[in-house]
């Protein structure tokens, strides 16, 4: 039945606003709003500490606008203890004293930790412009294109520089203790721990643009951004075709899963651009696993055991080989220090054991370097460390300054 008179809401987060005392139209930062996840994912979300003042959440503060006050994470339900069997009754002769044993009870499982987001670097003094992100032990690669540098960073984000000189780097791999890189010259360049750097192969691709790289045995897989073509680059420089043409359109992101080649192209499915995710056999067959969801400007792909973990305009995707995605995590609206329209033009994941690295290099504003976990059941990936990071360090609230294009979910 309909509800006569007036609806009165107050103390709420309401799209497009709505007529009551402390509502408000932010966006509250969702841990994966496309995920169905409405758990906040950070304090510095406006509906902390904004609901009703006459009311508190369990820790004591002022109660959270929403469900689900931050930090607040479904315990599972009680099991209950087992019913122990029944014991046979004595002999008629016999009698006994004891109390009867009581039962043990099963423990309740620990809540799931929510994964959060934390910034190890954010600003052009630090990291420039970053095109892409590797993982060396325990410590973040960043190839920075702005300033021709090759950047290494603490999970605490000390910066320092590996190299320069060698060019404007775009993609990074991890080999060995050696990094190798793709430039905007379209050169090969392997950069030895100490910074000495020596071109492998120059001239690799048609056009710089978006070259990802990485490595399948000892040789380099790089994608040819403006060529449709994925190539194969031996350590002592020769270069071949695995397989090109439209079926290779703008390709993107590649990873290799010791098999295969993983790859994010762009097709035309009418007048719609789309995001597909493709695996390149080493025969150069090329086959579609999965659509994505956004048709983002540049997309990021890694290996991580079975399944293929996809940077999807800050939509962090799990891919299975079958085409199965389910969302891990949304960075997009979390980020609010960079505009949505930015947040993914250049995109770079990697893994560091069950955390994910972020990168977005688009100018302006950013960059950003973040870390996203835990994601405790990440596969050991191709990419990283085998070992967590250190806790990450607290997140700084916004510039007074700052504003956000975010929109209202």
């Amino acid at each position: 039945p309909a509800i006569a008179g007036a609806a009165g809401v107050t103390y709420s987060d309401i799209e497009r606003g709505f007529t009551g005392v402390g509502n408000i139209d932010s966006n509250p930062y969702f841990v994966s709003l496309f995920g169905g996840d409405y758990h906040i994912a950070t304090p510095n979300s406006p509906v902390v500490n904004s609901g009703d003042p006459a009311t508190t959440d369990p820790d004591g503060t002022r109660a959270d606008m929403g469900v689900f006050p931050y930090g607040a994470v479904l315990a599972p339900a009680p099991v209950p203890a087992p019913t122990p069997p029944s014991a046979p009754p004595p002999p008629a002769s016999a009698t006994s004293t004891a109390p009867a044993p009581a039962p043990t009870p099963t423990p309740a499982s620990a809540p799931a930790q929510l994964p959060t987001v934390s910034v190890i670097a954010r600003s052009y003094a630090e990291i420039g412009q970053p095109q892409d992100v590797a993982v060396s032990g325990s410590d973040y690669i960043v190839a920075d294109s702005k300033n021709g540098r090759l950047l290494r960073i603490t999970p605490a984000g000390a910066v320092s520089t590996i190299a320069s000189g060698f060019g404007r780097p775009i993609g990074v791999v991890v080999s060995g203790s050696d990094f190798i890189v793709t430039t905007t010259s379209g050169n090969l360049v392997r950069i030895k721990a100490d910074g000495t750097a020596s071109t492998i192969a120059s001239g690799v691709v048609v056009a710089p643009a978006h070259n990802d790289i990485a490595q399948s045995g000892q040789d380099f897989i790089v994608t040819d951004w403006n060529g449709d073509r994925l190539l194969r680059v031996t350590p002592s420089g020769t270069v071949s075709v695995i397989a090109s043409g439209s079926g290779l359109h703008l390709i993107e992101g590649v990873a290799s899963d010791g098999t295969n080649f993983i790859v994010v192209v762009t097709e035309s499915d009418g007048n719609i651009l789309t995001k597909k995710l493709k695996r390149v056999t080493p025969s150069g067959a090329v086959s579609t696993i999965a659509t994505m969801p956004r048709s983002a400007s540049t997309i990021s792909v890694i290996v991580s055991g079975s399944d293929y973990i996809v940077n999807n305009d800050g939509l962090i995707l799990r891919v299975t080989p079958a085409g199965a995605i389910t969302t891990l995590f949304d960075l997009k609206p979390y980020i609010s220090y960079v505009p949505v329209a930015y947040f993914g033009a250049n995109i770079s994941l990697a893994q560091s054991g069950s955390y994910l690295l972020a990168i977005n290099g688009a100018s302006p504003p950013g960059p950003d370097l973040v870390r996203v976990g835990p994601f405790p059941d990440l596969g050991s990936g191709t990419i990283g460390s085998s070992t967590p990071p250190p806790a990450p360090p607290p997140v700084a609230p916004p510039p007074a300054s700052a504003t956000s294009t975010t929109p209202t979910p």
